[in-house]
Order: structure tokens, then sequence, then C-alpha cells
């Protein structure tokens, strides 16, 4: 029956795993690949701990990869102790990633590695060339044009009003400041996926100073205000390539404790598909997990009902579920981007490029999709790891300032 600890659990009411189940198997994984990165050689050598009580890693059938070349490693390594065992590889230069898999005489995956080899180039989406880009003051905007490319902003807010290119709305509105704070509550096995949404941004924006001009990589557009909760400036530069780049720094007028902040953006309901590469805390994962270090997650996923029976036994993972925002999947944080973006069935994207220390996360918000590009971001306030997470939380006090740079990329094809 669907009621009970599932609710918090790794497994929810119907035995299917959460997110939690899987980091549990990591965390007590009785083997434990210790390297995590190697450069490119013939020779690879692994760090490697036997956590077993009993059991001598040669028992393990230890399957490696690297590119095309695949081999079956044996290790002498009793219980308890920790040893180094080497792969001899013919290529190194056609791979940049080791796969490792140890499978238990009774025929299971005990445990998965994937250590990168040397420069991870998958994790660069590199920048664009620049193009020649004009400013067009109006009267209540400035329209920002190139070759293919429209932006218009708002000269009373700063903000962007729409961001086209080749006639493809890709923006529609943004930067808002988010700082949203932990909230608690109590803890109650409810099934219900309908909980009260969260995605509050500073309240009461007012700019008190937006001014553009043309500079040699773009139109660089200053400005200044206060929200409700902070005060303080951001500057757009936007080029005719796509790229628009924002840094921000913004004062508490007030005491918060946050749970994560950033600045939040909007782009059209096509947008529907959420795509990233990150750092992730293990290396595998489950495909459908909702923290794999690569993927690609729906807004909605087809074939699923229009409501979830918690009485009728889902014949689906766990990420599908979904409720308003959308699915478990689309809405997930995504930690420590290299890169993160939304793209429409058209292949038309708009992404951030980041350095492996933002985070991402995107939901759905009446007929537009919302996403933020976060440069903290720190667990809720849970009520029993509380302590745990206490040294990762980072309050402010009226007077502190919170900052940080975020760079986007526009792209659609040219019809």
């Amino acid at each position: 029956m669907p009621w009970g600890y599932g609710a918090w659990g790794p497994i929810d009411g119907w035995r299917r795993p959460k997110p939690e189940y899987w980091d549990m198997k990591k965390t007590y994984s009785p083997v434990r690949v210790r390297t995590t990165a190697l450069q490119p050689a013939r020779t690879l050598t692994l760090d490697v701990a036997n956590r077993y009580s009993f059991t001598n890693l040669n028992e393990l059938r230890v399957n490696w990869q690297y590119g095309d070349e695949r081999g079956v490693a044996s290790i002498e390594c009793a219980p308890g102790d920790s040893t180094q065992f080497t792969l001899s590889i013919a290529h190194p230069e056609k791979a940049n990633g080791l796969h490792l898999v140890f499978t238990d005489p009774r025929g299971f995956i005990v445990d998965e590695y994937l250590i990168p080899v040397g420069e991870q180039s998958q994790n660069v989406i590199p920048a664009l060339p620049r193009m020649a880009t004009r400013l067009k003051e109006k009267n209540d905007r400035y329209v920002i044009t190139g070759k293919g490319f429209d932006c218009q902003v708002s000269r009373a807010t700063g903000q962007i009003l729409s961001l086209s290119k080749h006639g493809k709305e890709l923006l529609k509105g943004g930067p808002w400041l988010m700082a949203l704070p932990l909230t608690g509550g109590g803890c109650y096995p409810n099934h219900n996926a309908n909980t009260p949404p969260f995605n509050a941004i500073c309240s009461a924006w007012k700019a008190d100073k937006v001014e553009a001009q043309e500079t040699p990589d773009g139109v660089q557009i200053h400005v200044s205000g206060a929200y409700k909760e902070f005060k303080g400036s951001y500057t757009l530069l936007i080029c005719a390539n796509g790229e628009l780049t924002v840094e921000y720094a913004f004062d508490a007028l007030e005491e918060v404790n946050p749970r994560q902040w950033g600045l939040v953006f909007e782009a059209p309901a096509s947008f529907g598909t959420t795509y990233w590469r990150r750092k992730g805390l293990w290396s595998v994962y489950p495909e459908d997990h909702i923290s794999r270090p690569a993927g690609e997650a729906k807004l909605f996923y087809v074939g699923l009902p229009q409501t979830i029976d918690p009485r009728v036994s889902p014949y689906w993972s766990w990420s599908y579920d979904f409720n308003e925002l959308g699915s478990n999947d689309f809405r997930s944080t995504r930690r420590n981007i290299w890169y993160a973006g939304l793209k429409d069935e058209a292949g038309s994207c708009i992404v951030a490029r980041s350095n492996g220390k933002q985070h991402w996360r995107s939901w759905l918000e009446g007929n537009v999709i919302r996403f933020l590009v976060a440069d903290f971001a720190t667990p809720g306030d849970e009520l029993f790891l509380s302590s745990y997470y206490a040294p990762y939380r980072k309050p402010l006090k009226a007077g502190d300032r919170i900052s940080g740079c975020i760079q986007l990329q526009a792209q659609a094809e040219e019809e």
C-alpha cells in the first residue's frame, strides 16, 4: 500500500527507487576506486580499496573499456586492504574516459566507475565569433540588432522583453534575482505531487538607472535598482552572435538564509527539453536518475496519465512523475554544471556555459518556461540532516553581498 515511510525513504510507496537509493548503493559500495582522473598513457595506474569483510577482489570480474579497447582485469586485494592495478592501452589518444565494471560471481554488478582521462572536451561549449551589433534607442526600449538577431530591453526596468535569432524567439524575460529562502514544515507522508510551488523571485523590482552603449564586444546595458529584499546592479553584454553575459551584485536589505541564489530568465513554453553536462557526485548513474552527469529531460513524458492516482501502481520511473511545474526529471536542480540549457523540437536552444561551479533548474510557470542559473545552491531545510548541512549554509545579514557572472548562448537555425 502507498503509505508509511515510502514518502521519505530511498524507495517510494510502490518500491520504485528514488534518487537516494543510488546514493546509498554508492556510499556503501564494497569497491572504492580512489583514482578520480588520469592522464593519457599506454599504462594506466589506478588506486582501489577493498571494503569487503571477507571477499578478495580477485573473486570479482573487472571489465574495462577505453574507446574501442576492452579487457578484463584481475585485482589481488584482500578484504580491508588497498592496492594499485594497471591497464595497458594501445591507443591512449583515441578516447578520454575509462569505464570500469565490477561484477559479483553471482552475476550482479557491484559497482561502476567512469574515470576521465585527459582533456574533457565534451564539457566545453566554445564561445562564438563576435558579430557586429547595433544599438537603437526607442522611447520605451533599447533595440539591439545584428545579422539575424533582435533583442529588446525595457528602458524602464532594464529587463529583456524579447530575444530572437532568425525570427525565432528564444527569451521572453529576465533577469530577475532569486534568493530563495530555506523553508521548513511538518514531515507528512503526503503522496500528492501537487505541493505548493516554491519558486518566488525577489519582489517589487524598481530600476533607478538604465543606460546602454555600444562597445567592441556588443551592446552593454548597465542597470541599477532595488527589490524589496536586495539592492544593487547588473550589467548586460549582448552580442548579435547570440551570446548574453550578465554580471550582477546585490546587497541584502534584510536577513535571509537562502537555499539558492542566482538569476532567473524566461523562455517560450515550446522549449520543453532541458539538457546538461555536469560534475556529478558519482561518475556513473542509472539512465533515468535525476542526478546523471549528462542527459536530457522532458517537461512532461508522453504516455503517462494526466493525473497520478496513488491507488494505481505506476509503470514508469520515479523521475517521470510530475506536477504543474513539470516532471521530476525536468525541474530538478543540476548542480555543478559545465553547461545546461533548454531546446525545442526544432533544435533551437538557450544554454548556460559554466565552469562546474554553477547550478541549473528549470520549471513550467503558466505559459512560459523559467530557468534559474544559480551561483549558490544547498539542500532545503531538511529536519533530520540539518546538522550535517549546517556548514554548507550561507545565511545573509543586511548588507551582505551576493554576486555572480552568467553566460548564455541563444541559437536557432536560419530558415
